[in-house]
């Protein structure tokens, strides 16, 4: 039996999806099994320098593109000495932090060498003047070349561990539409996919576990033969706005695996209450689907740290993204800190959303006591907190919110599925607030975390309390619901 997890893409910054497969990678390695987790999206420079931090062995990753090609998954160990040796005439060069910028005696030509570190290389960029031309991916060796026309992708050619050529592939607007092989053409991305799955020779032993469905689902359907197939559902299904008592408006990214259910063998939902939600929603829209509920997430150990913390000091992790709302709650602990002049504010965690995020800080005048201070590993630093608070509108679970209490935190965050009333219960181990609005959304949010400094509120119960309900998701515990699920997946 080989278990293949897919996924579309994964980047610097990691979600909660691809963390989901980490805690799943460990999970099923600790119990034998066989795993490949399958990428479908083009990722360059070069995969697995996103996959190794996550612990993804690279003997297990397959990235599509690579795959067709004949290649193994590596990391970039191509020498910039290898690199320099092949240029064809004289040049000058300047470094700037990890990019090396070299101009050929002729000045028309620029070379952008982009460095893992002081030897080794990941990609080449070609510019003519201001124009980027192509783009040259390394792993020990050239993996494949990218070109462009007025900034945009055309054309990408992949080659073989020899050196030749294995397939060339024409782009437009982004999207595939011809893919050459020697002695096969295939027209657009549907075709290129299908290829891909029919190379792989599922089995009935096999399982597949998808993560993320849109654009790939059509094509795995089509070669899966009689592996089995699950979905796992990471965010909301559906939208509450739009849908009706006798009609349900799928969330579009999991459209087409639910008007198909039937050719899954079964869905799994981080929590009880979205399991419960979705059963009814096939109901109302005529389908028979199997729902299971599986944590996305598990710890090694629920273990209360006896260590005197600040308890004003409050944190929160999660990607720098719109949809966290880390507007609204630097603006709450801005307001909060006017009743609890204590309290200070630290985010983990980085994305595009940084630089808004450093200018709201600034005009508030609050960098003294609120700190971004990017990713990092948080297996330690937890415990340092008095408290942790999320703004987030909607959590399918919540990795970070488990992770927190299994360290004792007390927390306090919007009443909105799933996560948050997942893990916080209101009066024991913190606050739920109303989401409405913008304005509002600062003022309850605040009103909550200052909830926690009221002499009503027990720090010390609340941290067992939080311990208590973080149990329930210890590796043993998880572990064994995978088992159990597996075992009736092959009866």
């Amino acid at each position: 039996m080989t278990i293949y997890h897919i996924n579309k893409g994964i980047g610097r910054a990691s979600s909660g999806v691809e963390y989901a497969q980490k805690y799943r990678n460990e999970i099923f390695e600790s119990i034998g099994k066989k795993q490949k987790f399958i990428f479908m999206d083009y990722i360059a420079p070069n995969l697995t320098s996103f996959t190794q931090p996550l612990g993804f062995a690279s003997k297990n990753i397959i990235w599509v593109f690579g795959y067709m090609a004949g290649q193994k998954s590596k990391g970039s160990t191509y020498k910039i000495s290898e690199f320099e040796k092949g240029l064809s005439e004289p040049f000058t060069k300047k470094e700037t932090n990890n990019v090396i910028t070299y101009t050929l005696e002729n000045g028309a030509i620029q070379l952008k060498v982009w460095k893992t570190n002081l030897t080794n290389l990941t990609h080449v960029e070609t510019f003519r003047g201001s124009r980027l031309l192509s783009s040259a991916c390394y792993t020990d060796r050239l993996s494949h070349h990218v070109y462009f026309t007025n900034g945009k992708v055309t054309m990408r050619v992949f080659y073989k561990e020899d050196g030749k050529i294995a397939y060339t592939q024409y782009y437009k607007e982004g999207e595939i539409t011809l893919t050459v092989f020697e002695n096969e053409l295939l027209v657009g991305r549907n075709a290129f996919y299908q290829a891909f799955f029919k190379r792989l020779k599922f089995t009935s032993k096999d399982l597949i576990i998808i993560d993320r469905s849109l654009d790939i689902a059509d094509a795995l359907f089509a070669q899966q033969k009689k592996a089995k197939v699950i979905v796992v559902i990471h965010a909301e299904h559906y939208n509450d706005a739009r849908s009706t008592s006798d009609w349900i408006c799928w969330n579009n990214f999991y459209e087409y695996v639910f008007t198909n259910a039937h050719l899954i063998d079964c869905f799994i939902t981080a929590t009880a209450r979205q399991a419960e939600k979705l059963r009814q929603d096939f109901e109302i829209m005529g389908k028979a689907a199997r729902v299971e509920v599986i944590p996305v997430g598990n710890i090694s150990e629920a273990q209360l740290v006896n260590k005197e913390v600040n308890r004003f000091n409050l944190m929160t992790a999660s990607r720098l993204a719109a949809e966290k709302n880390l507007n609204i709650l630097i603006k709450a602990v801005y307001e909060a800190k006017k009743q609890v002049p204590e309290l200070t504010l630290t985010i983990y965690g980085s994305g595009k959303c940084k630089v808004e995020l450093e200018k709201l800080i600034r005009k508030l005048s609050a960098e003294t006591y609120i700190t971004l201070k990017g990713h990092q590993n948080l297996t330690n630093i937890y415990s340092e907190y008095g408290a942790y608070v999320s703004a987030s509108g909607s959590e399918g679970f919540g990795l970070t919110l488990l992770e927190a209490i299994s360290n004792g935190l007390p927390m306090v965050g919007f009443d909105v599925p799933y996560g948050n009333t997942e893990f916080i219960h209101p009066n024991h181990n913190g606050f739920l607030v109303k989401k409405t609005h913008f304005e509002n959304d600062v003022v309850a949010l605040a009103e909550g975390i200052t909830k926690l400094y009221r002499s009503s509120f027990d720090f010390n119960t609340a941290k067992i309390y939080s311990v208590e309900k973080a149990s329930f998701y210890t590796n043993e515990k998880v572990s064994k619901q995978w088992e159990v699920l597996l075992q009736t997946l092959q009866d």
